[in-house]
């Protein structure tokens, strides 16, 4: 059996954070996905255990995506963070990418 990928999923929406751990963990073997939906849990989970890439809402209430970057940054240098937004823009995507996101994915 291969190696089991470790996901935190970080989002202040509850139905969202239902959404990607159904997605990773019932429908695609070898995800484990942790979640966290404000700085507290955030910093608690990146504490307990390590992980494989980082899934971040852009717009968190008191918390935004490149706020969870530089915190996993000061962490964690080499840790992928995702971005993901329901509001995306072009802007905003370019923002997500210079501050060191791996990636950023419009949510749909």
């Amino acid at each position: 059996m291969s190696e089991v990928i470790r996901v935190l999923h970080v989002d202040d929406s509850a139905a969202d954070r239902a959404l990607v751990r159904d997605a990773l963990e019932r429908e695609t073997e070898g995800f484990q996905v942790f979640q966290a939906e404000s700085r507290t849990d955030l910093e608690a989970q990146l504490a307990e255990r390590a992980y494989d890439v980082v899934l971040s809402d852009f717009h968190l209430p008191g918390l935004e995506g490149l706020t969870v970057m530089r915190i996993v940054r000061e962490k964690f240098p080499d840790l992928p963070v995702i971005i993901l937004t329901g509001t995306g823009s072009e802007e905003t995507a370019v923002e997500a990418m210079k501050a060191g996101a791996a990636d950023y994915v419009i949510k749909t």
